[in-house]
């Protein structure tokens, strides 16, 4: 197996609205210890309705270590901004990169994420009114 990734609603890391809330902070609990003994490459989530990247962690939830490569911990991405009313990002002591669309004029937001044996890829790109959609992140981690 070349990729571990996981996704579901709440991204246990962000530094919006919703990042200490205490369903967020709960699932963080829970499942950093699971993340890290599956050595799960990449952690997707939503619920903030905006775009945030996590630096590569490693656990406990509580007190956590930062890695220099995605090689040697967790990246955890949080995507949410199709349809939902946008507000700010923010930007925690974890966060590698943190965007919004309240502030661009764009519509929304959204990833892709391409893999194959040696290389996992993620792309996210802003959404406009005039259909561009242009890339204003990427996360390139190879094997």
């Amino acid at each position: 197996v070349p990729w571990i990734i996981t996704d579901h609603h709440h991204t246990e890391f962000s530094s919006s609205t919703h990042g200490t809330d205490a369903d967020v902070l709960l699932g963080r609990a829970y499942f950093v210890p699971i993340w890290d003994k599956y050595h799960v490459d990449l952690a997707v989530g939503g619920h903030d309705h905006d775009y945030e990247r996590s630096k590569p962690l490693t656990g406990p939830a509580d007190k956590l270590t930062f890695h220099d490569s995605p090689k040697d911990g967790t990246v955890y991405v949080g995507c949410a901004g199709a349809g939902a009313p946008a507000y700010g990002a923010g930007m925690s002591d974890f966060t590698a990169f943190s965007h919004d669309f309240t502030s661009n004029g764009a519509v929304g937001l959204y990833g892709i994420i391409t893999v194959d044996a040696t290389t996992l890829k993620l792309e996210a790109h802003d959404t406009f009114a005039d259909g561009s959609d242009p890339i204003f992140d990427t996360l390139t981690i190879s094997k």
